[in-house]
């Protein structure tokens, strides 16, 4: 009983831990517990400010930097720390932010404009923790150069778990011979587990991993290439990769761009100054999948790839989007049937294109929702191919995780029904499954 009237509240402080835990997410609750005695204040501020996000709308960026640098007893409760938006903000302003927080493990840099360091800038102190988890995604118009910072700030790390980069622009209108090689280097301190990358230059791709021989790449487990590669001869560079990497990696995930179906697409818009180029088959053979070196990923646990209803991009005068659909998923055909057979899982993420809101509680016909409907592919080739002889113990899961959001649950369970049907050798291998509940450091 002492130490409830030492704390001024007449509760133990278990209990006070546990009420303050319960409103975890009411914010304006946790503010009001943290005025009631010092002996809630760290508690209180564990969930007030264990997730910290800012932009130009919410706070300054004279006053979020003046902020977290002069309150270090709520820089040590940050966990996970989000930035957007910023224009002027400097290398130099995001590492004096992250070094006031000590325990931060999640680091989120959303459309930052940063200007491009000056060889006459101090140098800057890089950063002892280790991350769990950093994405970088940036943005820009037509004709951007490449952001010169990535490097540069790439370097201010030494330990990164998942490493995501993502940026909203075409790596075609990317102008990567316009950054000085120089900054174009990161030092072999930075060890990544986990490399995701969307919609990212091949090319920068491969310069992360320059020279191949570097310690920071020999804790790499897993590969995600996510819509990066555009033209058919740059598999042989992603090939350049594997042929290092392949051996060591654990998940490799490529989801093929729509671009490969129209490489003339945006020279021949109107939009851009020409007529409409339809999409024309793929021309390519055996040789561009050789060139990946597919079979040098002997380790693999997991195989990943995905499944678009329609490319949205593709709207307007030409034929229907669902020839894009049809030809996306061919290419994901040919592309498995290249995998190692050693290969333990192969995952196929299912994700629509959606081009208008979805109703409250979903609908029940998906080919209304979704405007290319999903029994049109040839999952029975898909189902042939992953069920061939090589394959002796692969399991293949389906992530059906934003059909279930979209869908009603009378719709939803019509596609799962469907699609188990459509699979059925590899069903009858008994190493089918459906996976609703995909986790990510950015949901």
């Amino acid at each position: 009983m002492a130490s409830s009237e030492k704390s001024g509240t007449p509760f133990p402080g278990e209990i006070a831990d546990n009420i303050i835990d319960h409103l975890h997410d009411d914010y304006s609750a946790l503010q009001q517990c943290a005025l009631v005695c010092s002996d809630w204040l760290p508690s209180s501020r564990h969930h007030l400010f264990g997730s910290f996000s800012s932009g130009p709308r919410k706070h300054a960026l004279t006053d979020l930097i003046d902020f977290l640098t002069s309150t270090p007893d709520v820089g040590a409760h940050v966990k996970r720390f989000s930035l957007y938006e910023y224009q002027g903000i400097s290398l130099e302003n995001i590492c004096k932010m992250l070094h006031a927080l000590p325990n931060v493990s999640v680091v989120e840099l959303v459309c930052l404009l940063v200007p491009v360091p000056s060889r006459y800038d101090p140098p800057l102190t890089p950063l002892t923790k280790k991350l769990s988890a950093l994405r970088v995604t940036t943005s820009g118009g037509p004709n951007t150069r490449l952001d010169q910072n990535l490097f540069p700030f790439l370097s201010l790390f030494t330990v990164v778990h998942s490493l995501r980069l993502e940026t909203d622009l075409s790596p075609r209108f990317m102008s990567i011979d316009a950054v000085d090689p120089r900054a174009m280097s990161i030092p072999n301190t930075l060890q990544v587990s986990e490399l995701s990358t969307y919609n990212m230059h091949p090319r920068l791709i491969v310069e992360l991993f320059r020279p191949f021989q570097v310690a920071r790449w020999e804790t790499l487990q897993s590969l995600e290439l996510d819509r990066c590669i555009e033209r058919w001869e740059q598999y042989a560079e992603v090939g350049n990769l594997l042929k290092v990497i392949g051996p060591r990696l654990r998940r490799l995930s490529l989801k093929q761009s729509s671009q490969l179906l129209a490489q003339n697409f945006f020279a021949g818009n109107a939009n851009f100054g020409g007529g409409w180029v339809p999409p024309a088959e793929s021309v390519h053979g055996e040789h561009v999948w050789e060139a990946l070196n597919l079979a040098k990923c002997t380790n693999l646990d997991v195989f990943a790839v995905d499944v678009r209803y329609t490319n949205a991009m593709m709207a307007g005068p030409g034929p229907d989007r669902r020839d894009d659909t049809h030809a996306l998923f061919k290419l994901n055909i040919d592309l498995l049937r290249h995998i190692p057979a050693n290969v333990r899982c192969v995952r196929v993420q299912i994700r629509p294109s959606l081009w208008y809101a979805v109703p409250p509680g979903g609908v029940d016909n998906p080919d209304v929702t979704f405007g290319g409907p999903l029994h049109t592919i040839d999952w029975p080739t898909f189902d042939e191919t992953l069920s061939d002889s090589r394959f002796t113990n692969l399991r293949v899961v389906l992530d059906v995780s934003v059909l279930k959001q979209k869908l009603s649950t009378a719709g939803f369970h019509s596609i799962l029904a469907y699609l188990t049907g459509s699979l059925h050798r590899i069903r009858r291998r008994g190493t089918l499954a459906f996976e609703m509940n995909t986790w990510s450091h950015w949901t």
